[in-house]
């Protein structure tokens, strides 16, 4: 638990290095007095700049399991249906050998593609039309490469906790079970963002 909680100092900390203000939260989960534990939620996030248009955002809940029990990334409002889901990552060695069955994956049409990058999602037209425009399947690829576990998703995190996300369809570019923390990477993620913000 510490180690999150000396996150959110380092991060508010680079949020005000790089000219920015973070609102993070901690809030510890009631617990019986026989536990010794005390469960966390711990949520951190600030805009890429003045106009609010992307923010990088951490989550963290001890009492969560599952992919999204913590994440950290960049986030940005979409114009698109709130009932649009799609998951793009690189396959792993799971995903390759796929052990628990056939599992119905979205394909792009391009081979080179479908062999090495899992999408999930319930919009296979979005799909095509995504992956068939030449300028957003360059950025995708190359967004894919910055972090072996980076994910590029619509409406797949709960970012409700951010106002300028809360109720509104979105992009992510994150990474789940730990946390961004490399001053770096963050910077790259926000001018990803900015990158599929522009018109094709």
């Amino acid at each position: 638990m510490n180690e999150n909680q000396s996150s959110l100092e380092t991060l508010k900390e680079i949020a005000k290095r790089t000219g920015r203000e973070a609102v993070s939260s901690e809030i510890p989960y009631p617990s019986a007095a026989i536990h010794k534990v005390t469960y966390h939620r711990r949520t951190l996030y600030f805009p890429n700049n003045s106009y609010e248009n992307s923010y990088f955002v951490c989550f963290a809940d001890s009492k969560e399991f599952g992919n999204h029990a913590v994440f950290s990334g960049v986030f940005f409002p979409i114009d698109i249906g709130s009932s649009t889901h799609m998951v793009i990552k690189n396959k792993d060695i799971l995903d390759k050998i796929n052990l628990f069955g056939k599992k119905k994956f979205l394909k792009t049409g391009i081979p080179s593609y479908d062999s090495r990058v899992l999408i999930k999602g319930n919009d296979a037209v979005a799909v095509k039309r995504l992956f068939g425009e030449k300028r957003m399947k360059n950025l995708i690829d190359h967004t894919l490469k910055l972090h072996p576990g980076i994910i590029v998703a619509i409406n797949d995190a709960d970012v409700n906790f951010v106002p300028g996300l809360k109720g509104k369809s979105n992009l992510g570019i994150f990474i789940t079970r730990e946390w961004i923390m490399e001053v770096d990477l963050i910077e790259k993620l926000f001018i990803i963002a900015e990158q599929f913000m522009l018109e094709p």
